[in-house]
């Protein structure tokens, strides 16, 4: 995937953002444990393992399989890992991270923090590592001020997503994203973005292309490219548009994955 806007990279500023948009940009999580690094939490400290709790859920639909992992709960912060895997890479799939609830209390915006609301995977959209495509990597819920819920004792935990998967294809129109960047390892970058979006089936609108209502009437889904939705301006000026919601031109299905913690043990009381 975070109060949950999805926000493009722009390529160009790929070299600046690695260094002050966050570990998490420079460093995608392949595991709990590398996960937690990226939150400034050491896996291999004691004391931070004695508030880790393995998970052991998962599910699969439209061709995405979502599994927590781990739940991190120190009686003031309480993080959720999950991992999403396109399971059919050569076409996006776009999932949801929709809710929290603990004991039946949504956590609503408070569990979102920084990330997206919802992201592309593989998240060839703004891609800003070079090389493959980010797939099957782990995300999170982030509540850093857990202490204002009630979190005691051992209470069920479901965590909510929606996936959905397109049936018309996808076509960016963005003129940055046909513009070489000065910058060497930009435009490496770049380059990489643009093989990535090939790879799954993704068409680049060419520069006298840039029409959007046209390649909405041709039957494709347009973005922008950061994944995007646009409409037939061009544009993106909601926040519906912004994180996937108003997609509807696609196979959808909605995910409940629910375990229990028994967070006084977490919290070491």
């Amino acid at each position: 995937m975070k109060c949950k806007q999805k926000i493009g990279f722009w390529l160009c500023l790929a070299a600046a953002l690695l260094l002050t948009v966050g570990a998490a940009s420079a460093a995608p999580a392949q595991s709990f444990e590398a996960l937690l690094g990226e939150y400034g939490l050491d896996a291999a400290d004691a004391q931070v393992q004695t508030h880790c709790m393995t998970v052991e859920e998962s599910t699969e639909a439209m061709g995405a399989r979502i599994s927590v992992e781990g739940v991190y709960f120190d009686g003031e912060r309480l993080l959720i890992g999950w991992r999403t895997n396109n399971l059919a890479p050569e076409q996006p799939v776009l999932v949801l991270y929709t809710d929290v609830r603990i004991g039946g209390v949504s956590l609503g915006n408070e569990a979102y923090a920084d990330y997206p609301i919802s992201a592309w995977w593989p998240q060839v959209f703004g891609l800003s590592v070079t090389g493959d495509p980010i797939n099957d990597l782990m995300d999170a819920y982030d509540l850093e001020q857990a202490q204002d819920y009630d979190l005691q004792g051992t209470q069920g935990v479901s965590v909510y997503f929606t996936v959905k998967r397109p049936i018309k294809p996808l076509v960016v129109v963005d003129a940055d994203v046909l513009t070489p960047c000065a910058d060497a390892d930009a435009e490496t970058d770049r380059q990489s973005m643009l093989a990535a979006m090939d790879d799954c089936g993704v068409s680049i609108a060419l520069s006298d292309e840039l029409d959007a209502q046209t390649w909405m009437d041709k039957g494709y889904l347009v973005v922008n490219q950061g994944g995007e939705l646009l409409n037939a301006e061009g544009t993106t000026n909601d926040m519906a548009a912004l994180n996937g919601e108003d997609l509807t031109d696609a196979d959808i299905a909605d995910v409940t994955l629910t375990f229990t913690v028994d967070f006084d043990a977490l919290a070491g009381k």
